[in-house]
């Protein structure tokens, strides 16, 4: 049983909000990286898509604490550096001083954080609808990591330069 809805609620909120912000700057990635938009507007829609799917489980918790147990706790601190490494180089991007490659790399280095490949096992349960609920997240986070891996060896092969061939 979740005891600390309060605490907890604290850390979904910050994990909803690197997930958006994930999303806005692969978004203004979208925008400023012409040669991968459609990469990055699915990633920026992928993580839009997250926040909504994360929301839904704390609604779920708060509605019934009872059927769910921790799994997995994350340091709030932790959550809001990363935040805080997105808010800069959002304002990079902005200002023009990112290029698409340093993007793709500090994309990563975000996507490789344990809080990113790991937030949905924050909270688990034994009750059928909410597995299948997480089942569902860890299915597409996978096909996300995956898509997102392809990439960057892509680049890495083209020196530097992205070419979509999805």
């Amino acid at each position: 049983m979740i005891y600390d809805i309060k605490g907890l609620r604290k850390t979904i909120e910050l994990i909803m909000e690197l997930k958006s912000k994930s999303a806005y700057i692969f978004r203004l990635f979208s925008i400023n990286f012409i040669e991968d938009s459609e990469f990055w507007k699915d990633l920026a829609e992928r993580e839009y898509e997250r926040v909504k799917v994360v929301a839904r489980i704390l609604e779920m918790v708060e509605l019934h604490p009872e059927k769910f147990y921790y799994n997995l706790s994350f340091d709030n601190a932790t959550i809001q550096v990363l935040i805080n490494d997105i808010e800069r180089k959002t304002e990079l991007i902005i200002d023009g001083l990112m290029t698409s490659y340093e993007g793709l790399i500090f994309s990563k280095t975000i996507m490789n954080t344990i809080i990113e490949k790991e937030y949905y096992h924050i909270v688990e349960s034994n009750d059928s609808d909410v597995s299948t609920i997480i089942a569902e997240i860890v299915y597409n986070a996978q096909s996300h990591y995956e898509k997102f891996s392809e990439r960057i060896e892509k680049h890495i092969k083209a020196s530097n330069t992205c070419e979509i061939n999805d």
